[in-house]
């Protein structure tokens, strides 16, 4: 609860490691919760024109857009992300969340295949998917997707307990 208290620790971390992404990303949560998205944003800006490929501090970047809801600015650096790291999840996971939030729903669809494409074991976007298959009245998809999940961790409950009431 001291926000202040706990910047100024982060700052004597960051002036004595600079590279600390844990440390950046602290400072950025605070700087989030206090309102001051300008300061977190460029904390991440000043990182990244250091260490230009950091795929770590571009996805705190996004997050902090999208909770401001930027979402053409967190699209664009998404959309870079994802080229510049093609096995990644992570920032295609980002870019579903935030479609989805936008209720671009098909878009999201495929950005969370796109997902699983690269991670198949990606629990979270076949949740995500059966979410939005249930929210257009497209039941057998959603099964679909929980039957994949189910395969994939078979004593995963929020799957079991959704299929289970679809039946």
């Amino acid at each position: 609860g001291k926000l202040d208290n706990a910047l100024k620790v982060l700052d004597e971390i960051l002036n004595r490691n600079p590279d600390s992404v844990q440390a950046l990303e602290e400072t950025a949560k605070i700087y989030v919760a206090k309102g001051a998205y300008g300061k977190a944003i460029g904390l991440c800006d000043n990182y990244l024109k250091r260490r230009p490929d950091n795929l770590q501090v571009g996805l705190i970047k996004a997050r902090i857009l999208l909770k401001q809801e930027k979402y053409v600015m967190m699209e664009d650096l998404l959309d870079r992300l994802i080229k510049r790291y093609p096995q990644s999840d992570r920032p295609v996971m980002l870019m579903a969340k935030a479609l989805k939030k936008q209720k671009k729903f098909k878009q999201a669809l495929v950005y969370y295949q796109k997902a699983i494409d690269r991670n198949p074991k990606e629990i979270e976007a076949y949740m995500a998917m059966a979410a939005i298959y249930k929210h257009e009245d497209r039941f057998d998809k959603a099964m679909d997707a929980y039957e994949i999940l189910l395969q994939i961790d078979v004593s995963y409950g929020p799957a079991a307990n959704d299929l289970a009431y679809l039946y």
